[in-house]
């Protein structure tokens, strides 16, 4: 069979996509007579000896406004692959990640069901095999969408080999702390061969970019992540004309190893926090990975690779949703050629901002607006969502920090394979990237550059204020651990948080009535906070990063204000440089605190339950950077508990036992 029987591109009745994909077209069968039937197959022949004598066939894309044509001339196995399916485990995100144009803002709420069947697969997203654990055997996974004053109901099943559970990153779960998703903290994990039921509904004020991920252990670094985007008609008044289409775009750091594999080493004691260096980057859960001779994973099998590809639209504004969903580096944003302009930032709107590169860290999401009315020799840009490096303890050398990935434009139903092996360099991109920072520092984006598009002024005045020192104890063969304060944080083994305080709530323990600065209590620093009165819930928490890195510090159940965040020491004279009628303090749940720098936050806590905050680089919340707060247990012990959430600890306590 030669190649060109695979592709019948001239056949108006077949799609293009089919072709390309890889189905082939079978043709009807029809009877020839034997002297015809001859006369074809010599024809074969000739042909195909001819083709032995040029020498190997190459095949060049050529764009028609109606079709794809292919003209011949080396064709190389390489090339091949440009026309390879989507393999069983990848998730087709340039269908799923594309949110509908004709979503219905106006819906009345309802309940969106979704079926999340967690299992392991071994899956190359970079082209070298690995352990997976996934959602519906597809990596990455769905995307969940869904409108403000929805209820969302997902269905686990745990059919992995460890316990799981799931966290909706950013939302607020108002009175509805036990489906947080944080395990030994508001939720027992889910054991294998058991499935648990998150219900719950969307607070009417809340919309924009979030996402999900697994909250047990390093598990999502693994792959059990994926994007959540709430829809309303606030977001849609206030943003809809700016933009014509939108996709999700998820990247982040990606390692060929099962994560808690590097934990012992990453954990050793006299370790100076030396976190492991990722092996690769992906965006879209795809990039390509070329390994060399001297891998130090010799035994890992490598197999076809790719770049994913973006079909946009010429002369079309989209509005690109960007997630950093790795486990350690934030990353620098960029297209090339095309200037960005940030509209949303973790859920809060914001006033418009031009930049060319945009830093993101670990569990930001921004909304980026960008038109597609650039123009390169053969309308292709590079993507890149750059690894930065000098929050590393060590090289990598065989990691390749600039991931990316192809953007190219089409003006009809073109349809490319999503997955790209080796581009000849007449498809090659041949645009210039805009350049990014060469400060050798492990940078953040300047959070007082953001401002929110609706007022959303802070209350005047704090009632308490619990200061907080985040660090690491390491040197003299100590275990490399994460402090808040003098308290490194351990999963309970035999229960969580919120259970144990159930019992504690219920024997009338009233020292978890009292509002106190710390309750250090089996490995756990806790903050107490029970106010009933609105004004006494003002709480500012002041974050000292005593580290030389970074931190993403995320709150779970809030969105905090930034009222103040530098390098440098806080010094409280700073209050009085906060102006309390200014409009324009930035609200969102995730701030990156320079290293040596600090990060003064609001929050009002009126939002019951037991809250983690944490720094979102999974290594250093393995290494115990976490505390929770715990906030008015005198509301949550009058709370009817869900029976199969209750039955989870009981669970994890028989197995203890």
């Amino acid at each position: 069979m030669s190649y060109r029987d695979s592709f019948e591109i001239e056949d108006e009745d077949v799609s293009v996509k089919d072709n390309l994909m890889g189905k082939r077209v079978i043709p009807e069968i029809k009877k020839r007579s034997s002297v015809i039937s001859w006369c074809l197959g010599i024809m074969v022949i000739i042909v195909f000896a001819l083709f032995i004598t040029k020498g190997i066939i190459d095949t060049e894309i050529v764009h028609d406004k109606d079709h794809l044509k292919f003209k011949y001339s080396n064709f190389t196995q390489d090339h091949q692959e440009l026309f390879r399916e989507i393999p069983n485990w990848k998730l087709d995100t340039n269908k799923e990640y594309k949110s509908s144009s004709n979503w219905n803002h106006n819906a009345q709420p309802t309940i969106r069901e979704y079926n999340f069947t967690i299992s392991n697969i071994i899956a190359s997203p970079d082209g070298i095999k690995r352990n997976m654990t996934v959602i519906n055997d597809k990596y990455p996974g769905p995307l969940v969408e869904c409108n403000s004053g929805d209820t969302l109901r997902i269905n686990v099943f745990n059919n992995g080999s460890e316990p799981t559970s799931i966290h909706f990153h950013g939302l607020f779960f108002k009175n509805l702390n036990y489906y947080d998703g944080a395990t030994s903290i508001n939720q027992c994990e889910i054991p294998s061969n058991k499935s648990f039921t998150y219900e719950f509904q969307i607070d009417k004020d809340q919309y924009g970019t979030y996402w999900y991920h697994s909250h047990f252990g390093t598990q999502y670094a693994d792959g059990v992540l994926g994007p959540l985007v709430i829809h309303s008609k606030e977001d849609d008044k206030n943003t809809r004309e700016l933009y014509d289409e939108e996709y999700v775009i998820i990247m982040g750091d990606y390692y060929h190893d099962v994560a808690s594999n590097y934990l012992d080493d990453y954990l050793a004691s006299n370790n100076e926090n030396d976190e492991p260096t990722p092996d690769n980057g992906l965006i879209q859960g795809s990039n390509v990975f070329s390994k060399p001779d001297d891998y130090y994973k010799p035994e890992f099998e490598q197999i076809y690779s790719n770049h994913h590809v973006f079909k946009f639209k010429p002369d079309t504004r989209y509005r690109l949703r960007l997630i950093n969903v790795g486990f350690f580096a934030d990353l620098d944003f960029s297209i090339d050629n095309h200037p960005l302009t940030i509209i949303e930032a973790d859920g809060t709107l914001v006033k418009p901002l031009d930049l060319e590169v945009l830093n993101i860290a670990v569990a930001q999401r921004y909304s980026v607006i960008i038109n597609t009315n650039q123009s390169s020799d053969n309308n292709m840009f590079w993507m890149h969502a750059k690894l930065n490096h000098y929050c590393f303890g060590h090289d990598n050398p065989w990691l390749n920090t600039d991931t990316k990935a192809l953007v190219t434009y089409t003006d009809h139903q073109q349809e490319y394979n999503n997955l790209i092996s080796s581009l000849p360099e007449s498809l090659q991109p041949n645009t210039s990237e805009y350049s990014t920072s060469t400060d050798p520092l492990c940078k953040e984006l300047d959070e007082s550059l953001l401002h929110p598009l609706i007022p959303d002024k802070p209350p005047l005045n704090y009632k308490h204020h619990f200061r907080l020192d985040a660090s690491f104890f390491i040197g003299a063969y100590q275990l490399d651990r994460g402090f808040f304060n003098s308290t490194t944080y351990r999963p309970l083994k035999t229960s969580s948080t919120l259970y144990k305080q159930i019992s504690n709530v219920s024997n009338d323990d009233e020292s978890w009535f009292e509002t106190k600065a710390s309750i250090p209590w089996d490995d756990q620093f806790i903050i107490n906070i029970n106010e009933r009165n609105p004004e006494d819930q003002v709480v500012d928490i002041l974050i000292n990063n005593l580290d030389d890195g970074a931190h993403p510090f995320h709150i779970h159940g809030y969105k905090f204000w930034i009222l103040r965040a530098s390098s440098g020491n806080f010094k409280f004279d700073h209050y009085y440089e906060i102006d309390p009628n200014k409009e324009e303090y930035m609200k969102r749940d995730t701030v990156n605190i320079p290293g040596y720098g600090y990060a003064l936050l609001r929050i009002v806590a009126d939002n019951p339950g037991v809250w983690p905050l944490h720094c979102h680089i999974g290594w250093h919340m393995e290494a115990g950077l976490l505390m929770q707060l715990n906030v008015l247990p005198s509301v949550y012990k009058d709370w009817e508990f869900p029976e199969q959430w209750l039955e989870l600890c009981d669970l994890k306590e028989q197995k203890s036992t």
